[in-house]
């Protein structure tokens, strides 16, 4: 059972706040990369750091997300020497894109589940399609429980007050 929210998992849905803060960190090196031309050491550190996230990522993920994690982590495992900065680019642009992919999926998956619980004190309505019908159904439905509406017809309800003029 997850303790923030009182409910259970949804099934496949990760319920870490760490997926947040890695795609918030993915976002971020896809971002400086951008901006700076790394030598060959730097390159080889980022590197470290990209799988470093991957793999931190795949123990947070089902198993076929995890299989695609790997996919994008092979593309730079190949190499001899650590990749180009425009190669750590795309790399980090295919991760970010990735991840925002499986928070959007999360979130839709979020959703459908907060939608199908039924909450105590809550009780779930069908929507009369018929306009004609739910418009005329809750016109009677308003004047049979108002106070005022006996009145209106020339008669007093019990219980409200008498109107003087």
């Amino acid at each position: 059972m997850n303790i923030d929210q009182g409910h259970a998992p949804v099934q496949g849905v990760p319920t870490s706040g760490k997926l947040v803060r890695l795609a918030a960190m993915a976002s971020t090196m896809a971002a400086e990369l951008r901006y700076v031309e790394l030598n060959q050491g730097a390159r080889a550190r980022m590197l470290r750091l990209h799988h470093q996230l991957i793999d931190e990522l795949a123990d947070l993920l089902r198993p076929e997300l995890h299989a695609e994690l790997t996919a994008l982590r092979m593309r730079l495992d190949n190499q001899v020497a650590p990749p180009t900065t425009a190669e750590l680019r795309i790399a980090h642009a295919q991760l970010k894109g990735w991840l925002e992919s499986v928070m959007a999926d999360t979130g839709r998956q979020l959703n459908a589940s907060a939608a199908s619980i039924d909450l105590p004190g809550h009780r779930k309505t069908t929507i009369d399609r018929r306009p004609w019908r739910a418009g005329r159904d809750a016109a009677a439905a308003s004047s049979a429980d108002h106070p005022h509406a006996a009145q209106s017809r020339g008669t007093r309800a019990p219980g409200a007050p008498t109107r003087t003029r």
